[in-house]
């Protein structure tokens, strides 16, 4: 990471870093390495206390965001927020079970200052409201907006469901590994919460997302994408709940790496292991060799993994 300036942005050199290898609640704690007992004593858990200062950097971050009119950037934070705090509570969020769909619809939009422009703003984006309601994990407004779109043509529906970021929709974010024609499914597989991440997933998919559709970067589905970043529990659900959207020996575009090579090489240090030896358990090929020469030992070894 660099940082030119007290008042600069930092750099990441790699921009998958910030969202995958480098959260807090994935890093190594010694206070539950020893069990949270030192001498015989109980010693508190150090992870409450990280959660409660990053959720206020957050909170400090969605101020200047608002502040300096970055609304695009605000509302992404808004709805990763549990991305990034991921880890840090073991305990999700009470579900409001006074609300019905559209009253969740009505709370998102206030969350994220949506108004009645946005939505034309959004289509030509890619950042419409159902995106916003997969990644942030709210399945009643899922549920309502994807009743909304019934009486769409087929073209129509999955424009607005896959909803592939444009070059305008993409470029704010792009420092944080969003690339252009991201889809609604790669960005809700990757960095949505995880406390409903497989009912939302099965919504999309039900509704029609297409789960082959990929990203403009590197010519990544969904389930490339979610091995990449290590999230288990979507290469999880691909596997058990939509196995027509696993194609293990099919390499995406560009660097020519299969979903193997691609958690070996860039998956984080605490799901790279279960996540290779689940892709090897449903019979990926551990010695495919990629145009570039790259093996799943070679990526490894680059990841300094030595499990």
């Amino acid at each position: 990471m660099f940082i030119n300036s007290g008042s600069s942005t930092p750099t990441f050199v790699f921009p998958g870093d910030a969202v995958s290898r480098l959260l807090p609640g994935q890093g190594d704690f010694t206070c539950c390495t020893l069990g949270h007992c030192v001498n015989g004593r109980e010693i508190a858990c150090d992870k409450p206390k990280i959660h409660s200062v990053l959720s206020a950097l957050i909170d400090s971050k969605l101020e200047r965001l608002l502040a300096t009119g970055k609304l695009l950037e605000y509302r992404y934070l808004t709805a990763t927020r549990a991305h990034f705090l991921q880890g840090l509570s073991d305990a999700p969020a009470e579900a409001d079970t006074r609300s019905t769909d559209d009253m969740t619809v009505e709370k998102l939009k206030k969350r994220l200052k949506w108004t009645d422009g946005d939505a034309k703003v959004g289509a030509s984006s890619g950042w419409n409201l159902l995106k916003y309601a997969a990644i942030a994990g709210e399945v009643g407004a899922v549920r309502a907006l994807l009743r909304g779109v019934a009486s769409m043509s087929s073209l129509q529906k999955r424009q607005y469901i896959d909803a592939p970021l444009s070059q305008e929709g993409a470029k704010p974010l792009l420092h944080l590994h969003v690339p252009v024609r991201c889809t609604t499914l790669i960005l809700t597989a990757c960095f949505g919460k995880l406390h409903h991440l497989e009912e939302v997933l099965s919504l999309l998919l039900d509704a029609g997302a297409d789960p082959h559709a990929a990203e403009g970067a590197y010519g990544m589905s969904a389930f490339i994408s979610a091995a990449a970043f290590g999230r288990l529990e979507s290469v999880k659900f691909f596997f058990e709940r939509y196995p027509s959207a696993v194609r293990l020996e099919q390499p995406a575009r560009g660097v020519g790496l299969t979903p193997l090579l691609y958690a070996a090489f860039f998956a984080p240090s605490p799901s790279q292991g279960p996540v290779v030896r689940l892709l090897l358990e449903h019979g990926a090929d551990a010695t495919y060799i990629a145009s570039t020469g790259r093996t799943a030992l070679l990526c490894s070894a680059l990841n300094d993994q030595c499990d």
